[in-house]
């Protein structure tokens, strides 16, 4: 499945996925997962810190490739061995020399994909769907939070650093996404899944009944969620 463009998402329930980031273009980008455990660990995943499948975080780079600017085939390979443990996952890659020099990347003149794949089988593909400038890109979330399952999104936002020395300095790019995407009146949480879900079993939901969603609480979205596996049409998913 394609998630071509910003704001594009989908459900995901799974127990380990495989993050790979490839290009082909001469220069040095970075895969990185900043994460959020369900008892409030923060940390980061990057090529100074490769991470560790067997202990906390149970997520591990494979290594650090283009370095040097080196083109040719390239690819980082990113596991998260426990998704249910973690609450957010982040994704980013940046371009290390702009980082360092404080300078636009060059992710307009390169070919650099994103590719998650679950143990189900399932595949995503994420391309950068930015016109913005800057030398990092915040890819994608995986939004762990919900009882109701995960859900995987293109967020495609860019932003400019001189150093990275701190997961804060990422983060900050997070924080500017969900304010940005929370003016803009997208569909938050509970309902956003729920939406989802339905589409795909019924097809595209009218403006009318996205809207009602949206307005119903928490409570009477996670029964809703529990019928949806068997119900034959949208009205027995809310049928008190």
């Amino acid at each position: 499945m394609q998630l071509k463009h910003k704001g594009q998402d989908d459900v995901i329930d799974i127990k380990q996925i495989t993050v790979s980031m490839q290009w082909t273009a001469a220069i040095d980008f970075d895969l990185a997962a900043a994460y959020e455990s369900k008892d409030g660990k923060i940390g980061l995943v990057y090529f100074a810190k490769e991470g560790c499948l067997d202990t906390f975080p149970h997520i591990c780079l494979s290594g650090d490739e283009g370095v040097g600017d080196t083109g040719g085939y390239n690819e980082e390979i990113l596991v998260i061995n426990h998704l249910a443990d973690m609450s957010m996952v982040w994704l980013f890659c940046w371009d290390y020399a702009m980082v360092q020099a404080g300078k636009k990347a060059r992710f307009k003149d390169s070919d650099v994909q994103l590719s998650i794949n679950d143990d189900s089988g399932k595949s995503y593909s994420i391309e950068l769907d930015t016109n913005e400038t800057g030398n990092v890109c915040y890819l994608a979330c995986i939004d762990n939070s919900n009882s109701m399952g995960a859900m995987l999104t293109n967020t495609s936002l860019t932003g400019t650093l001189k150093g990275l020395k701190t997961v804060d300095q990422l983060m900050a790019l997070v924080k500017y996404q969900k304010r940005k995407w929370d003016k803009q009146g997208r569909v938050k949480g509970e309902a956003r899944l729920i939406i989802n879900l339905l589409e795909k079993k019924f097809g595209t939901l009218s403006e009318k009944n996205r809207a009602k969603i949206q307005s119903l609480n928490t409570k009477i979205l996670l029964n809703a969620a529990k019928k949806i596996s068997t119900a034959k049409t949208l009205k027995e998913v809310f049928a008190r």
